[in-house]
């Protein structure tokens, strides 16, 4: 079985007004690489 190394709940985010983060859950195992990225690819 592989090892949850980080695990991240109901992440909620805002910028000034707008909320670009809602309700995100995940999980990161061994070995993953996990992004975020959002409609200006930054």
């Amino acid at each position: 079985m592989v090892e949850i190394l980080l695990e991240a709940i109901d992440i909620h985010r805002f910028f000034n007004k707008q909320h670009v983060l809602k309700g995100v859950t995940l999980d990161v195992k061994e070995g993953e690489t996990k992004v975020i990225i959002g409609p200006s690819s930054c």
